[in-house]
């Protein structure tokens, strides 16, 4: 299936296209799931890549008194509150948001797995179909085992 300069890990366009046309029904049929796998997928990234961020500003704002500034509207928030509310809040902003990452990427794994077995059945169904609608002199023909 690979050309001469590729490596055979390499998926050659043409043979994608054809797996994609022959499964289309297939793929059809879970595209609600694939969906929301993905959003779920990007879900758990945007929460990851919000993570660090109220930890950073914690130690900054908080613990260090004199670090960066935060953004500006929790600098202008944080002036007038004491330094243990802002510490909880940002706790709490960085609890959500952990909380957030790992339920989503929890939730993605079980779409994706409820999707592999779906379109596993669907494909062994389809096999199976296919190798009743054969004559029984397929199986004379081409036995296997000897």
């Amino acid at each position: 299936m690979t050309d001469a300069g590729q490596s055979p890990t390499t998926v050659s366009r043409p043979f994608v296209r054809e797996v994609i046309g022959r499964f289309r029904g297939e793929l059809i049929d879970v595209r609600v799931r694939l969906g929301a796998s993905l959003l779920l997928g990007l879900l758990s990234v945007g929460a990851a890549l919000v993570v660090p961020w109220p930890l950073k500003w914690l130690i900054d704002s908080v613990l260090v008194g004199d670090g960066l500034p935060g953004p500006s509207w929790l600098t202008a928030w944080s002036a007038h509150r004491p330094q243990l509310l802002l510490a909880g809040l940002l706790a709490g902003v960085s609890l959500v948001a952990n909380s957030t990452m790992a339920l989503a990427s929890a939730a993605q794994k079980r779409v994706d797995a409820g999707t592999r077995e779906r379109l596993a059945f669907s494909i062994r169904h389809r096999f199976v179909t296919h190798l009743g609608l054969l004559s029984p002199d397929v199986a004379v023909d081409f036995r296997s085992g000897e």
